[in-house]
Parts: structure tokens; C-alpha cells; sequence
């Protein structure tokens, strides 16, 4: 992993940078940092959005998102953006896949954070983002000793996914072969088209993950032993509650929590898919929840 260029970035009232690494197989990916800028423990929380999205789903231009309570909480952020998306640029792009992505760039970014934090640090991933967090753990690309825990927002990969399982995955394949891109921002899916082999090995981590042949998506959780906070919702129909909660238990944490959004349960919503991290109530009684876990478990490892 080599640094090629860090950049000082405003976010509104918030000082931040943001650092290019180049990595394995043409990688290049942009990591966004936002110091802690409260009294707090200053434990590194390390960020990775869902399909077709990029570091503003945790933190906006204005310096308004997650990222900026968890740094006035006192936590040290790092977003990492998938190659091809957001600002990572487009350097390899037919070619970017999350293979790459679990195998090199996380490790990557892992050690960008070692460098700067000594500090184990916490993983939080939504959607998509939390399904290579932990399959890069499982591996032991990511190095779970200097994992303190992770969060997980409606991540999950064996419940419905209906356009990701055969026959309608065909369709991707046609789609990307054609355009050089998955095009999400025409279906109105997120603000980032996906590259080509991306979309494909979406489609294959959701067969591994089903399958029940060895080796598939599920071989090596036993190896995870991180305290782990998921999250599912009863609104959400992208990724539903039941599978979110199977991909937490396949792991081996004897510190693990799975919380169930949704009215019924005392909630203020039955939370959408991303409703659950950047909708206003969601800042009101979610965000709190896991700044309260990330307090009781910085400083543990």
C-alpha cells in the first residue's frame, strides 16, 4: 500500500483529509478522515457504505452524517470509498471487483488507520459494506486483532435479492457487458453506477452464500470473535431483518447484539434501508445506541 496524495478537505465547520492509496491488482481508493473533534476515547472507526453509494452517505459536503457525531463523540473516522466510486476515480474501473476490494483495499485502509491510531479499531459497514467487512475478516485478510468490533446496518446476503439470483442476475451480466457499467443512477438505486466485475461478483457472493459446498461466503466465521452490533429493520425489504440477523450469528462473538428497528419493538419507525443510518429520527435513537456501545467497548482489546 503506497499513499499517493492527501488533500486537506473543509466539511462545513469540520477540518478533515483525505488520503489516495494505491493497492493490488490497479487498486486505487480514496479514504476520507475526520479527526475526533470531542472529549473521547479517539478509537479509530473505520466506514464502508453499501452498493451504489459513496462517503456522503456517512458524512455530506456540509459536514452533516454520522461521521460527524460519532467525531464530536470523540471517535477518530475513516470512509473508505470502493474503487471506481465516489472519489476514488476511475483507474481500472472494468476490471474493479470486491474481490479486490476484501483481499487488498481493506487491508489497505486497515493499515493507512494502524499508522495514523494505534488503537484497534471499530468497522461499520451498511448494507453491502458490512457483508465484505466481516468476508474479509473471515479470511483473515482483515487482522482481527486490531478489530475492536463491528456494526453492522442491514448487511446480509440469503434473504430475497431477487435480481441478484439466477434468472435476473443474467440481466446484469447483459446490462454491464453492453454499457461498462451497472447502471444504479438511471434505476434511481444510489448516486454511484457500479463497475462491471462488481456487479458479477455481487452475484456470486450471494450464490457462495447460499450454497451449501465448502469453500463458500460463510467459511472462516468461526474465526470472527469481535464484539458485534447489527442492525435489521421491519421496514426494510432490500435486506430483511432475518438475514441480517443469520450473517451475525454465523459468527463466533460471545459479545454479539442484534437489534430489530421497527414500531412494534418501541422504535419511532419501521426504518427503510437507509433510513436506519441518515434519516432524522434515525440521529435521535440510533446513532446514540451505537455510540453508546462503541464508549462501553473502546480501549478493551
Amino acid at each position: 500500500m503506497n499513499t499517493v496524495q492527501r488533500e486537506d478537505r473543509q466539511f462545513g465547520d469540520l477540518k478533515g483529509e483525505i488520503f489516495w492509496l494505491t493497492t493490488a491488482e490497479q487498486g486505487l481508493i480514496a479514504v476520507t478522515h475526520l479527526p475526533a473533534s470531542g472529549d473521547g476515547p479517539n478509537t479509530p472507526v473505520v466506514m464502508l457504505p453499501g452498493m451504489f453509494s459513496n462517503r456522503r452517505f456517512w458524512l455530506s459536503d456540509k459536514g452533516i452524517g454520522f461521521a460527524a457525531a460519532l467525531s464530536a463523540a470523540g471517535f477518530d473516522c475513516w470512509m473508505m470509498e470502493r474503487r471506481g466510486l465516489g472519489e476514488s476515480g476511475k483507474e481500472g474501473y472494468l476490471k474493479a471487483g470486491l474481490g479486490q476490494c476484501t483481499k487488498y483495499d481493506l487491508p489497505a485502509v486497515q493499515g493507512l488507520v494502524q499508522a495514523h491510531n494505534e488503537q484497534p479499531a471499530f468497522w461499520v459497514g451498511h448494507s453491502f459494506g458490512g457483508v465484505l467487512i466481516a468476508g474479509s475478516l473471515a479470511r483473515g485478510a482483515l487482522n482481527g486483532e486490531h478489530v475492536a468490533g463491528l456494526v453492522n446496518f442491514s448487511s446480509q446476503l440469503t434473504v430475497g435479492k431477487p435480481f441478484l439470483n439466477w434468472p435476473l442476475s443474467t440481466s446484469i451480466y447483459a446490462s454491464t457487458k453492453v454499457l461498462k457499467h451497472f447502471p444504479s443512477k438511471l434505476l434511481k438505486m444510489g448516486p454511484e453506477n457500479e463497475p462491471p466485475q462488481t456487479m458479477r461478483d455481487c452475484v456470486r457472493l450471494v450464490k457462495s452464500a447460499k450454497s451449501h459446498k465448502k469453500p463458500n461466503y460463510w467459511t472462516g466465521f468461526d474465526h470472527i470473535t469481535a464484539p458485534v452490533l447489527a442492525f435489521g429493520s421491519v421496514g426494510d425489504t432490500v435486506d430483511p431483518a432475518e438475514g441480517c440477523r443469520e450473517l451475525m450469528v454465523r459468527m463466533n462473538s460471545s459479545d454479539a447484539k442484534f437489534v430489530l428497528l421497527g414500531k412494534a419493538h418501541g422504535h419511532r419507525q419501521d426504518y427503510d434501508h437507509v433510513g436506519m443510518v441518515i434519516s432524522k429520527d434515525a440521529q435521535q435513537e440510533v446513532w446514540p445506541m451505537i455510540i453508546q456501545w462503541m464508549t462501553d467497548r473502546s480501549g478493551k482489546k
